[in-house]
Formats: C-alpha cells, sequence, structure tokens
C-alpha cells in the first residue's frame, strides 16, 4: 500500500488562485506560524501508534464508518464513466462506499466525488 498525505503548514493558499478557494494552512486557521517540526514529530507518532494497531489486528475500518458523515444518507457518486445516486450503506473491506441505488443494487464507489443529496 502506498499512503501520501499533504499538510500545508505556513502557507498562503490565497496566493495561488487555482487552489484559493479549497486551500488552508495551519498558519492561517490558527492566526501564527506553526512549529513544523514539533507537528512531524506529533504526526509520525500518531501515524506509528495506528500502524502497530493495525499491525495487531485493530483495523481502522469500524473507526472510519463511525466518522463518515455519508453512511445512511442520500448521496450521488460520479467517477470517470459512471456516476450512481442512492443510500450510502456501508464502507466495504477493501474502502469502496457501497451505494443501494433505488433499483436495488449495490454500487462500489472506489474513486470519485460523492455530494450529499436533499
Amino acid at each position: 500500500m502506498l499512503v501520501g498525505a499533504g499538510i500545508n503548514v505556513n502557507f498562503d493558499a490565497r496566493e495561488h488562485e487555482e487552489i484559493r478557494d479549497i486551500a488552508t494552512s495551519l498558519r492561517t486557521e490558527l492566526g501564527h506560524e506553526a512549529d513544523r517540526e514539533a507537528l512531524l514529530a506529533a504526526y509520525l507518532l500518531r501515524f506509528e501508534e495506528l500502524y502497530t494497531a493495525a499491525r495487531m489486528g485493530d483495523s481502522p475500518l469500524d473507526r472510519w464508518k463511525q466518522r463518515l458523515v455519508t453512511l445512511g444518507q442520500q448521496v450521488h457518486a460520479s467517477w470517470p464513466g459512471g456516476e450512481a445516486d442512492g443510500t450510502a450503506e456501508d464502507v466495504a473491506e477493501d474502502g469502496a462506499l457501497l451505494v443501494r441505488t433505488a433499483a436495488g443494487a449495490l454500487v462500489p464507489v472506489e474513486a470519485g466525488d460523492v455530494t450529499l443529496r436533499a
């Protein structure tokens, strides 16, 4: 598995037109510069804790499901070559969001955009 993460620390997204409406940084949110070294140390420590727990059989899947606001909600999912409307029912073991359509089909959404429907 390859995992990538990025954290905008002391970055001003307003200086970059292509992302100014969708990005922020810790400096912007906190109102002052953040200590990158302390942040990295805390991040790596937490990552190591989670990785050790996963190696001991503790799956993060249940904790992730508890945080998903989409589960139980009406959603619209779209991805290159397809789309689905229905209820976000569950998350598969491989991480795909499972959307139950009005016709009763269970559609796995592995990657794409998911929006809540009114």
